[in-house]
C-alpha cells in the first residue's frame, strides 16, 4: 500500500474516438525503416547519407552514433526519429521537421539541439510525443510543437534525462494531446528566454517528480484548461529525493488549473498566476475493508473506458477467472462470470489486450476493472487495443505489490474499494514573490516568508 494518493498517469476523460486507425494498422504492413549513416556529409537531404534514401513521412528513422551527425537546414519530414545513445541530431535555424508518429514514438536517447521548428503530430494510440532519456536542447529560435498521443507530450523519463529551453516549447495548441503535457522526471529548465505553452491536457498539464526550474513563462491551459491539475509536484517512490520545483525572480508561472505540491519543495520567487476556482477534489482507489490493506492506492486509469474525472463508486472486488493458466489474467472466457455482477473486476496483466480484458469484465457485469501490474515499478496508462473503445467503465491500473496485497487479502476476506473524491493533502508551498488569485481561490497550504520580494528590473522586459 502506498502512503500517498495519486494518479501517476492521470485520468483519460473519454474513450479514444480515433481507435479505428489502430485497428487498420493491424492489417497493414511496417513502416519504411531508414538509418542514418552520414556516409557523405551531414546535410539530411544527401541520400547517400541514408540506408534506404531520405526519408518521406511514412519512413521511421533511426539516427545512431557516427562521424557524420545529421543536420536539418531545409524543411524535412519522417514518420518518427530514434536518436540512439551518442547519437546528435540538429535541426538549423529557418530549418524544420515534421513527424507523423503511428507505430512508433519519436525516442531521444542520445542528443537533440533544435535552432528551427521540430514538430510531431502523433496518432492516438501513440504513448508519447517525445520520449526522452537522453538531452534536449530546444535554442532561442527553436520552436517544439506537440500535438496527439495518449501519454505525455514530453516525457523526460530518467533521472538523468535533460531538457533546456530557451525558445518556445507548445504543447496542444491544436490537438486534445496527451494526459501529462510534460511529465519530468530528470531535470527541465525553462530559461529566461524560454516560454511553454500547454494547452487541451486530459490530466495534468505539467508534473514535476526531480528538478525543474523556470526562469522565463510557463502558460497552463489559456486556451484549453487541462482536466485534472495545472501543476502537480510530487515524489512518485518514497525511497526518492524530493522534488524540486523552483520558480526563479524573474519566472513567470500563469496555470488555468490547480497548483499542487503534493510531496516536494517548491519555491515562488517570481510570479505565480492561478487563474482559476476549480477545487482541489481529486479521484482516488481507497480499500475500505479489510483492515490489514485499508488504506489510499496509487493508480493509473487507461486511455479509453469511463472517466475517473468525478468518479464516485463502491463496490467488493472479485478476481477473475478464465479456467486456463494463468486464471486471473482474463484473457479466456470468463469462468466466474457470473460472480462479477456489480463488482469490481480484478485482472493480472497478461499476454492479452488491455482492452480486451476490460470489455469482458464489462460484458459480465463488473462496475469497473482493476489491473495488477505483473513487473515491479509504476502501474502506468493502459493503451486499448482493438477493441477498447468499446468498453464504457473505468478501468485503472495498480502496481504489481499492491495487486500482491489485495490478492492475498482477498484469499481470506470480502474486499470492499471505492473510487472516491477527496481532498489532497498537500506540503507547504513557498512563497518569496508574488502569488496572484483572480477567481479568489487560494494555492493550498502557502508558506509566505516574512519578506516578500518581488521581481525587479533585471527581469529586463519581463513585466509583473
Amino acid at each position: 500500500m502506498k502512503n500517498f494518493s495519486t494518479d501517476l498517469r492521470l485520468p483519460a476523460p473519454f474513450r479514444h474516438l480515433i481507435l479505428l486507425a489502430a485497428l487498420l494498422l493491424a492489417g497493414l504492413a511496417a513502416r519504411s525503416q531508414t538509418t542514418w549513416t552520414g556516409s557523405t556529409d551531414s546535410e539530411w537531404t544527401t541520400p547517400t547519407n541514408w540506408s534506404a534514401g531520405v526519408p518521406d513521412a511514412a519512413d521511421d528513422v533511426t539516427i545512431p552514433n557516427v562521424t557524420n551527425d545529421p543536420v536539418v537546414s531545409t524543411a524535412a519530414v519522417a514518420g518518427s526519429i530514434r536518436i540512439n545513445s551518442g547519437g546528435l541530431l540538429t535541426i538549423n535555424a529557418g530549418a524544420s521537421l515534421a513527424t507523423t508518429p503511428v507505430t512508433n514514438q519519436n525516442f531521444v536517447f542520445g542528443t537533440l539541439v533544435n535552432f528551427g521548428t521540430f514538430t510531431v503530430t502523433a496518432d492516438s494510440t501513440i504513448q508519447d510525443c517525445i520520449f526522452n532519456t537522453g538531452t534536449i536542447q530546444n535554442k532561442p529560435t527553436g520552436t517544439l510543437r506537440l500535438n496527439g498521443a495518449f501519454g505525455n507530450g514530453i516525457w523526460n523519463q530518467t533521472a538523468t534525462s535533460s531538457l533546456t529551453n530557451e525558445g518556445m516549447i507548445l504543447i496542444g495548441d491544436a490537438l486534445l494531446t496527451a494526459s501529462t503535457g510534460i511529465l519530468n522526471v530528470g531535470t527541465l529548465i525553462n530559461t529566461a528566454t524560454g516560454t511553454i505553452l500547454i494547452d487541451r491536457s486530459r490530466g495534468n498539464a505539467l508534473t514535476n517528480t526531480k528538478i525543474l526550474t523556470n526562469a522565463g513563462l510557463i502558460r497552463i491551459g489559456a486556451t484549453v484548461p487541462p482536466l485534472v491539475r495545472g501543476i502537480l509536484n510530487l515524489r512518485t517512490i518514497p525511497a526518492n529525493p524530493l522534488p524540486i520545483f523552483t520558480n526563479q525572480a524573474c519566472g513567470i508561472i500563469e496555470a488555468f488549473g490547480t497548483v499542487v505540491n503534493l510531496d516536494g519543495d517548491f519555491t515562488n520567487e517570481g510570479l505565480l498566476r492561478v487563474n482559476t476556482a476549480a477545487n482541489y477534489l481529486v479521484t482516488v482507489v481507497r480499500v475500505n475493508s479489510p483492515g490489514s490493506v485499508a488504506g489510499t492506492y496509487a493508480f493509473a486509469p487507461a486511455g479509453f473506458g469511463g472517466s475517473t474525472v468525478g468518479l464516485s463508486l463502491t463496490a467488493d472486488a472479485v478476481l477473475v477467472d478464465d479456467g486456463t493458466a494463468p486464471t486471473t489474467d482474463g484473457c479466456q472466457p470468463l469462468t466466474n462470470a457470473a460472480q462479477l455482477a456489480g463488482k469490481i473486476a480484478l485482472i493480472d496483466r497478461g499476454t492479452c489486450e488491455f482492452g480486451a480484458k476490460c470489455l469482458q469484465a464489462e460484458q459480465a457485469g463488473a462496475v469497473a476493472v482493476i489491473v495488477f501490474n505483473n513487473v515491479e515499478g509504476n502501474a502506468f496508462s493502459m493503451v486499448p487495443g482493438a477493441v477498447g473503445d468499446q468498453v464504457t467503465i473505468p478501468c485503472v491500473m495498480l502496481s504489481q505489490a499492491d495487486g500482491v496485497a489485495l490478492r492475498t487479502a482477498l484469499a481470506s476476506n470480502p474486499v470492499n474499494i471505492g473510487f472516491n473524491q477527496e481532498v489532497e493533502s498537500v506540503v507547504p508551498l513557498t512563497n518569496n514573490g508574488v502569488i496572484e488569485y483572480p477567481q479568489g481561490n487560494p494555492i493550498p497550504n502557502v508558506t509566505n516568508n516574512d519578506v516578500i520580494a518581488a521581481p525587479v528590473a533585471t527581469c529586463g522586459a519581463v513585466v509583473v
